[in-house]
This record gives C-alpha cells, sequence and structure tokens, in this order.
C-alpha cells in the first residue's frame, strides 16, 4: 500500500520546511493526535509522507529534542516527552495577510520569525481577498479567540467576523475599511507620503509629465487611490497641470505613450513587477533607461535587483514594520497608531540629472 503524503507548503508559505514540520507534529501532541510516549514515525517514513530531505527530517527532530518536546532511545526510536507542550491561549497569534510572492513574502518572513523567536504559536492564514476558502478559515480561527489577531486591513477583509472577537487586534501596513474597531492597534505605511516622495523626486530630475502604471482601481482600494493622491498634491503645490499625472492601467496604452511622449519621461509603477512592461517595451522601441526614460516602481522588491539597469523604488521599511508588530505584541510599545512613511531607495533606472 503506497504511503500517503502530508505535503509540506514549499510555495506558499515563505518558511523553512524544516520548521513547518515542527510545528505539524508540535500541532498534532497539542491535539493529542499523538500522546505521551507514542513512538514517531521513522525518518524515512516522515521523508516519504511529507516529501522531504533527510537534512529537514533531523533538523526538526533536533529542534523538537531541543525544546524538550520528544525524546530518543537509541535502537528504539524517538518519542513523545511525557509533558506534551501545552500552549496558552495568549501564546496563539492568528496571522491574517498574503504571505507569498515578491510583494509579501519578506514581510510576512519577518513577522513570523520574529514572533517564533518569541515562543509564540502563529496560525497563518494566507489571505489577499480572492480567496473565498480562505474566509471559512479565516472565521474558525477568529471563533478560536486567539489572543492577538494580525491583519492586513484590506477592504475585502470580513470585519463583521470581528463584531464578537474578545482578544487584541492589530492592522498591519494598510486599512482600507470604512468601519473601524476603537480598540484596534494600527501599524501602517502611509501610501500618500509614498506618491508624494517619487512625485517630487521625478520632478527635481525636470521631469514634469509622469506616467502612473497601475491596476486597474476599484473603490475601496484606498492604499492606490492615496499613492494618486500624494503624487498629485506635489503637482499642485508646484503650480504644474494635474493632468500631467497620468494614469494607465492597460499595457496597450504604455506603448504608445512611450512612442509618442517628448523623451525624456518617467514613468512610475504601482508595484516594482510591472516594470518589466516598461523595460521590455523600451527595448523594443530602443528607447534607453534611464537616459530616456526614468522608471520608479513600489515595494522596493527582489525584481528592482533583476532589472537591468536596476530599479528605483519606494521601500515600505518592512524590517521596522516587523520589528514594530513584535514590540507591539511584547508590550513595548504605548502607541495606538504609527504610519511609516515610506523611503525611496534611488538605483540606476533614473537618471542622475537631465540637460
Amino acid at each position: 500500500m503506497p504511503v500517503k503524503t502530508k505535503k509540506l507548503s514549499k510555495k506558499s508559505q515563505p518558511l523553512p520546511l524544516w520548521w513547518q514540520l515542527k510545528e505539524k507534529i508540535k500541532e498534532e501532541i497539542i491535539n493529542n493526535e499523538l500522546q505521551p510516549d507514542d513512538k514517531l514515525p521513522t525518518e524515512l517514513k516522515l521523508m516519504s509522507e511529507y516529501e522531504v530531505s533527510r537534512i529537514t527530517v533531523v533538523k526538526t527532530l533536533s529542534q523538537l529534542a531541543s525544546e524538550g518536546i520528544i525524546y530518543r532511545i537509541q535502537g528504539k526510536g524517538t518519542f513523545v516527552k511525557g509533558n506534551k507542550p501545552v500552549l496558552k491561549k495568549e501564546e496563539i497569534i492568528g496571522l491574517i495577510m498574503p504571505t507569498t510572492g515578491h510583494i509579501y513574502e519578506s514581510l510576512s518572513k519577518k513577522i513570523i520569525h520574529g514572533l517564533t523567536d518569541h515562543h509564540y504559536f502563529c496560525i497563518i492564514i494566507d489571505y489577499n481577498g480572492e480567496n473565498r476558502n480562505s474566509i471559512k478559515k479565516i472565521k474558525d480561527l477568529i471563533d478560536r479567540h486567539p489572543a492577538i489577531l494580525i491583519i492586513q486591513g484590506i477592504s475585502r477583509f470580513p470585519f463583521n467576523f470581528l463584531d464578537n472577537y474578545p482578544g487584541k487586534v492589530i492592522f498591519l501596513q494598510a486599512f482600507e475599511a470604512e468601519k473601524r474597531l476603537p480598540r484596534a492597534r494600527y501599524i501602517l505605511s502611509d501610501y500618500f507620503a509614498g506618491g508624494r516622495i517619487v512625485a517630487e523626486y521625478l520632478i527635481y530630475l525636470g521631469h514634469e509629465k509622469i506616467i502612473f502604471y497601475t491596476y486597474p482601481i476599484f473603490p475601496g482600494q484606498k492604499n492606490q487611490m492615496s499613492v494618486i493622491e500624494g503624487a498629485k498634491s506635489v503637482f499642485k503645490e508646484k503650480n504644474i497641470p494635474e493632468e500631467n499625472f497620468i494614469i494607465f492601467t492597460k499595457s496597450s496604452q504604455i506603448a504608445e505613450s512611450l512612442k509618442k511622449e517628448k523623451k525624456p519621461m518617467a514613468v512610475f509603477c504601482n508595484v516594482d513587477f510591472m516594470a518589466k512592461l516598461i523595460y521590455e517595451t523600451a527595448k523594443k522601441l530602443n528607447l534607453r533607461i534611464p537616459e530616456d526614460i526614468s522608471v520608479v516602481g513600489y515595494n522596493n522588491t527582489p525584481w528592482c535587483e533583476i532589472f537591468k539597469p536596476n530599479l528605483t523604488s519606494v521601500s515600505i521599511r518592512e524590517a521596522e514594520i516587523a520589528e514594530y508588530v513584535i514590540d507591539e505584541i511584547t508590550g513595548k510599545n504605548i502607541n495606538k497608531k504609527i504610519i511609516f512613511k515610506p523611503k525611496l531607495i534611488i538605483r540606476d533606472s533614473t537618471t542622475k540629472k537631465i540637460l
């Protein structure tokens, strides 16, 4: 009979496989699926069940042993200790946000590792507002009443689930909902300031017309609108016509514009990877970056170093946000709300000087 696999998430989680396997085994012990003095599967069986390497299994078991959760008897195997881990309510934290991909992985990874280092048990729900299967998972998690919920407050989040939740809520990075929880904490990024920073920099370089390339804009997407409003506020202050900030949501618009616009020009991408189209179109049209086109992205993701020349981008200061989240949970912060002003990371996709 073939061994049934219990695949770990190699793509949808930003965590090492040994860490995932360790937490899976801990969860089985906590939920009484493994009892004190039960024998764990052999290394070979764990490798087969979870489709991982021997190195991963060995590191997992070593970590569980160092935490005092399992013990080994030479020649007999590995067993669950009698004093199984008991999680206190205040040690359980729910993290509800996108955890994968170039935009979110770095921030979520820093938060998860920070929580783990402080001995919290983190229940992770990867939610970006599009996966309906996640809604039931979110409700089940909130109904368990973990001590703390960390939520990226996008407009599509089911905020009504929080009506009877008694614990602490931290809205992270974004908050697009009209409904506010008076008792919630807010650790946000200032998207309005992000738009201003880019507009000020490009105007300083000599560009008085900026193309903003973004997704289609839907009601409730306050972050996207805040970036636009921030950039337009700079145009207004400098007496530059607002229509010189041009918003495109289709790739065909970009191609046509790059053909016709006076050089040099500037393109501001709502997220870094959208600059891929700009680079590809510029190459087809024999346009040079940055001599003919200055390009700026947002989120300072690994894409910035992949593009040649490297992409100038806005950093949301994710390392500092993650650190602040951990401080908030461990009681070092007293501020109810903090908004991190982004930083512009200047690279070679923008001109140093326009003649």
